[in-house]
């Protein structure tokens, strides 16, 4: 099954909402090859009580919190702490499912399916470079700008919740 790399301890640290991650999982969708792709998942937090729905409809991942819907093609239930080791890369969705870590319930295909969708950036590459035709370059770094505004507003908000006396 494909990685949920989201990179650096400090890119996951920032991503301490899962707001934020799934802001991210969306920001990294390749809208190209989801075109025609319809996925509906409910993903469960029981050590946190938290609920999400994320939906794949129209070449867009969107989420919505304390939301699950009834003919969800998949229900994914896995705690927090082993969501922070996918994405820290240090352990993956089937070793999670086979540690018994995580519950998948309806078609696990379909988390493949996802997964696969999704674009990997590199922290650092050529802006300039006669590898890739113009028009990736311009969609890269317009992914990277947003992901950039993205990480800095998240590193903002945590120190400032941080920051403050109350």
């Amino acid at each position: 099954m494909y990685p949920l790399r989201i990179g650096s301890n400090g890119v996951c640290n920032a991503c301490t909402c899962l707001d934020l991650l799934f802001d991210y999982l969306g920001l990294r969708l390749n809208e190209l090859n989801a075109v025609g792709k319809d996925m509906v998942f409910n993903v469960r937090f029981p050590d946190t009580g938290q609920n999400y729905l994320l939906k794949l409809e129209h070449a867009v991942l969107d989420y919505w919190p304390d939301r699950q819907a009834k003919n969800a093609d998949v229900t994914l239930e896995l705690d927090r702490a082993t969501l922070d080791q996918i994405t820290l890369g240090q352990t993956s969705f089937d070793r999670a499912l086979t540690d018994g870590k995580m519950k998948i319930e309806g078609d696990a295909e379909k988390l493949g399916e996802l997964l696969a969708l999704l674009d990997d950036f590199e922290l650092w590459y050529g802006v300039v470079s006669h590898k890739a035709p113009r028009h990736e370059h311009a969609r890269r770094r317009e992914s990277m700008t947003l992901l950039a505004r993205l990480i800095a507003f998240s590193a903002s908000l945590f120190a400032g919740s941080h920051g403050r006396s109350h």
